[in-house]
């Protein structure tokens, strides 16, 4: 009859303190909640601007590339031609490591798109080296063949790296 009894005396104070210790642990629950969700919305946002860099750097390399003709490499001076198109490439392993960080899944698709870029640059710096030596043998048409091949290559890889960016997200 204990049992009974004190049921009937201190039941509603026993119901109180059991809501209380539940609103309290579910307020932990809460807050715990909220942070893995910011901490998960913080590095997605934080992958998205990676990414968005990379296409940045990338389309800035690949304008200035286009247009550079063969005579205007000749007109260039090494040093000049060298800052110019070494500075984009620099770039995009910069922020190529930056994406390191976010995720090592779509590195490859990066690493490869980086190589193209740098084929691209080293026959540009070949072409100055024969306009030095004035044994000049590449055509300018030669020149946009091979960097169309490159960046036409580049454009695979971009549609083929935004398809796995989209299987992650979803």
């Amino acid at each position: 009859m204990e049992i009974v009894e004190m049921f009937t005396t201190y039941g509603s104070f026993t119901i109180l303190i059991l809501l209380g210790i539940g609103y309290f642990i579910k307020r932990v629950f809460d807050n715990k909640s909220k942070q893995i969700e910011i901490k998960s919305s913080v590095y997605h946002q934080n992958r998205i601007n990676v990414i968005n860099n990379f296409f940045e750097i990338y389309t800035k390399a690949k304008v200035t590339f286009e247009l550079i003709t063969i005579p205007e490499i000749k007109n260039f001076s090494c040093e000049m031609l060298d800052d110019l198109l070494s500075s984009h490439i620099d770039n995009l392993n910069k922020s190529t490591y930056y994406r390191y960080l976010y995720s090592k899944n779509e590195l490859k698709y990066f690493k490869q798109i980086i190589k193209n870029t740098k084929d691209v640059h080293d026959f540009m710096k070949k072409i100055k080296d024969q306009c030095l030596d004035n044994s000049l043998t590449i055509k300018h048409s030669e020149m946009e063949s091979f960097r169309k091949s490159r960046f036409e290559k580049n454009e695979e890889l971009i549609i083929a790296l935004n398809e796995e960016i989209r299987k992650s997200y979803l």
